[in-house]
């Protein structure tokens, strides 16, 4: 035979709360515990924001080698670096936009370069465009490398560059303009980001002119040196 005696009514739970901030690589949310029994829950979860990386930046400017090495970081400490990148061009033309934050190539200007490499930086400032027909009808350059911070290539910027056979594109690039790489030397892309990094570059004509593709093939995840 059992009774029961002296009940008491339950206290309820008594919960704090902690904040937990999303970072690059985990989800944020508050996080609800009882301080008397330990029962806990979760709410406001937010998802991770992904890394956001700094522009490429040359990490040996003063060493004597034969190619570059290049890094860009988050904000979290993650870094990712290019190496056995070619070295830049220099002497091109150039305009500073302050409203674009960077210079802009606007043509050959003195350089001689026949395999022409697209500086990430000039004078500590982004290159992060490349002007409309800019090298219209140049038939010296017989390669063309793209090595980060230029976000826009102009319409026609190459078009009829004839000799070209090997392009280069960094995946700082967003958006293709019409006939930006139109050189009509049926060259192969190549392009430094992932897939479905390369499907969301604006390219305003597909590679086509008149109807038929300009560009041979394009490889994504390309790395340089191999």
């Amino acid at each position: 035979d059992t009774y029961t005696a002296d009940t008491t009514v339950a206290k309820g739970h008594s919960y704090t709360s902690e904040v937990t901030e999303a970072t690059c690589t985990t989800d944020g949310c508050v996080t609800y515990t009882c301080s008397a029994c330990g029962d806990s829950y979760k709410t406001d979860e937010t998802p991770a924001i992904g890394h956001v990386y700094s522009e490429w930046t040359l990490s040996n400017p003063s060493e004597p080698t034969d190619t570059d090495t290049y890094v860009k970081k988050c904000k979290c400490g993650d870094t990712k670096t290019m190496t056995n990148v070619p070295k830049a061009s220099s002497d091109l033309a150039m305009d500073y936009s302050a409203e674009l934050g960077g210079y802009v190539v606007t043509g050959i200007g003195k350089c001689t370069d026949t395999d022409l490499v697209i500086p990430a930086t000039h004078e500590g400032k982004p290159v992060v465009a490349i002007a409309e027909q800019a090298f219209v009808w140049d038939g010296t350059i017989t390669s063309l490398t793209i090595i980060g911070g230029v976000k826009t290539i102009g319409n026609g910027a190459f078009f009829y560059c004839g000799q070209i056979s090997k392009i280069v594109i960094s995946d700082s690039v967003k958006y293709l303009g019409e006939w930006a790489l139109a050189t009509y030397s049926y060259p192969n892309l190549y392009y430094t980001g992932t897939e479905e990094q390369w499907q969301e570059v604006e390219k305003v004509d597909d590679f086509k002119y008149n109807g038929n593709l300009y560009i041979t093939s394009v490889t994504c995840n390309y790395v340089y040196g191999e």
